[in-house]
């Protein structure tokens, strides 16, 4: 939708030139996808074909990363200002993920920065993942961190295409709910959710 979502977040001049590159590359993407899970009615069991650009796809999704992270976070990650900003520059650190997921179920997830402590491995595992989430897609960025959900699938190869490299790509990826907006890798169904609240009402 021409305009986003209503915020600004970017420069005038970062926004023109991200836009230019790869927001409709992006949307071609996107309505592909919404069209598998329409016609799969939302169950896709099957590897299904798009065709697109991806590194287009990934730095536009990288692109939206920005306009969600906090203050300071282009001084923090000048390699990824770089990224975005030569429309020709390939591949991503190697301690930083993106991940992706479909999604038709849930709240917006729009979380730009969360440190996530997860003690399921009888360890304590430390995450710095953001999470944004607009149907039919969903996605991770992953930072110095494990990747926060089995189900997710890893798309940061993305960014080894050339800018003109038009590919087809046949992905299974996983349909994840998103019920809290505001947790970040918790992809629990309402049942698990009400489950969850109604054994912490018995412990407490």
């Amino acid at each position: 939708m021409q305009g986003g979502t209503g915020d600004y977040t970017l420069c005038k001049k970062c926004n023109n030139l991200t836009g230019r590159w790869y927001a409709s590359d992006y949307v071609s993407y996107a309505h592909q996808v919404m069209s598998i899970l329409l016609k799969s009615k939302g169950k896709p069991s099957l590897l299904y074909p798009t065709y697109f650009f991806p590194l287009r796809v990934i730095k536009q999704v990288i692109t939206m990363f920005f306009s969600l992270k906090y203050e300071g976070f282009n001084k923090e990650y000048p390699e990824l200002v770089k990224f975005i900003l030569n429309k020709d520059a390939r591949y991503l650190p190697d301690h930083i993920k993106v991940y992706c997921y479909f999604n038709l179920e849930g709240a917006l997830r729009n979380n730009s920065n969360s440190i996530i402590g997860d003690f399921s491995s009888g360890k304590m595992k430390v995450m710095n993942i953001g999470e944004l989430t607009f149907p039919p897609l969903g996605f991770v960025l992953s930072i110095d961190s494990e990747k926060p959900d089995k189900r997710l699938t890893d798309i940061s190869h993305f960014a080894n295409y050339r800018y003109n490299d038009w590919t087809d790509f046949y992905q299974k990826l996983t349909v994840l709910p998103t019920h809290l907006p505001y947790l970040p890798g918790d992809y629990r169904t309402k049942e698990e959710i009400i489950e969850a609240i109604s054994k912490s009402k018995k412990i407490n």
